[in-house]
């Protein structure tokens, strides 16, 4: 486009924009979770996001299986960049780089990195750890983990606590009527987070401040 304009060009990659009819997302999950649930209800009626689901059927097994029927998912796993290309955004819920196949991982590399998608991580009790180190999917990470998802203290619950930078950024907008501070503090309580090492920055416009990228609520 003509009238885009960089300020500073440090690198470039060849992308494809299509007209796309729908944006189908690709929800890969750990084991069957109400997350995926609970996802699927809220987009119904939503006729521009196609989510298609594929779950691990055995803590032993890198095979998945469909959670819904998609022809294009029958055989499991995309098994080629062009397949995986259909989609515009991979979710990785509850899931560890182990998980997936070396081939897999290389799948979603390329996908992230020469095809321009989306990738989504969602956490999980034991997910967001040193278990990342060195994997093909490592370079996907804004940050890096510490060994181990750690617990509060002597396991006694905690509350998350939203910054006034925080509040003030889109990203904890719940509405655009109504208190969003009173909204985050009636959060229930939580009993783990996902601690990490360090910060990976990409830009050095960007600027990141949380610490916490996984949190259990210690109720359902």
């Amino acid at each position: 486009d003509a009238s885009v304009r960089c300020p500073k060009n440090e690198a470039s990659v060849l992308v494809r924009v299509t007209d796309e009819r729908e944006l189908r997302v690709l929800y890969l999950q750990g084991g069957l979770t109400w997350d995926y649930k609970f996802i699927r209800l809220a987009l119904v009626g939503d006729p521009s996001i196609r989510l298609s689901g594929l779950s691990r059927t055995a803590s032993d097994s890198s095979f998945f299986q469909n959670v819904e029927n998609d022809a294009d998912l029958v055989g499991g796993f995309p098994s080629t960049i062009e397949d995986l290309a259909s989609f515009r955004v991979v979710v990785l819920s509850n899931l560890k780089p182990g998980d997936l196949t070396r081939s897999q991982q290389q799948l979603l590399a390329s996908f992230c990195g020469e095809y321009g998608g989306g990738v989504l991580m969602i956490g999980g009790a034991s997910t967001f750890n040193a278990s990342w180190k060195n994997s093909q999917l490592e370079q996907l990470l804004p940050v890096r983990f510490s060994p181990l998802s750690r617990r509060g203290s002597q396991g006694a619950p905690f509350r998350l606590k939203i910054v006034d930078a925080a509040l003030r950024s889109p990203v904890f907008q719940i509405s655009d009527v109504g208190d969003n501070r009173a909204a985050w503090a009636s959060l229930p309580t939580f009993s783990q987070y996902a601690a990490v090492d360090s910060i990976i920055i990409q830009n050095p416009t960007c600027r990141h401040s949380g610490r916490s990228l996984y949190l259990k609520s210690s109720r359902s």
